[in-house]
């Protein structure tokens, strides 16, 4: 069973997400609430795998909350879900070390999917901002040398979080490559991201 925690200001939207989550047997929404400063309390008492979070509700910055998240419920992967598609705030947030990112437009799409991936370590962008994301990026198909590094070790079976130790950086830094090689690569996981990278010839095992 996966458990999930929502975080939004807008009630009717929470009660859409309760609603989807209703139907599915295997994922529960055990908690809601329509301001950030609720949302730690929430995921002490509850211990959610994924947090859905609005990232323009009132209380407590986003940036401060993500940060509480990483570190001391690092377990926990963060879904934004927001109205906003400007590629620099987007970036900025991926930055953060969030599992994912997905436009409201799209959550009765894709939430679903989303919640599974993100609960399995994968990244997720909405597939309407993936367009918008890789032309904000000069050089498409062409991963810097440390997120090819990165693929290299998901290649071989590493997890985040051994890659994270393999080379002295954090998980945070980590989700956020294996993100900027989902955009650039055109990809829906890091699964996807090194079979595109090989068939690309970017690198090879």
């Amino acid at each position: 069973m996966l458990r999930i925690v929502a975080a939004d200001d807008h009630r009717i939207f929470l009660e859409g997400v309760n609603s989807l989550f209703s139907a599915i047997n295997d994922c529960q929404l055990v908690a809601m609430c329509e301001h950030r400063d609720e949302l730690l309390g929430l995921i002490q008492t509850h211990n959610p795998d994924v947090v859905l979070i609005d990232i323009s509700m009132p209380g407590t910055s986003i940036e401060s909350i993500i940060e509480a998240i990483d570190k001391d419920y690092p377990q926990v992967r963060v879904l934004a879900l927001t109205m906003h598609s400007e590629p620099n705030l987007v970036n900025q947030l991926l930055s953060l070390g969030l599992a994912g990112y997905i436009l409201k437009e799209d959550a009765f799409d894709e939430l679903e999917i989303a919640v599974r991936s993100v609960a399995c370590d994968e990244q997720y962008i909405s597939n309407s901002l993936v367009e918008v994301m890789r032309n904000f990026h000069d050089n498409i198909n062409t991963l810097s040398r440390r997120e090819s590094e990165i693929l290299r070790y998901i290649s071989n079976g590493h997890s985040n979080k051994s890659v994270a130790k393999e080379l002295d950086i954090t998980e945070r830094t980590v989700r956020f490559h294996l993100s900027n090689c989902c955009i650039k690569l055109d990809a829906n996981g890091r699964t996807n991201a090194v079979a595109k990278a090989l068939s690309l010839s970017i690198f090879e095992i």
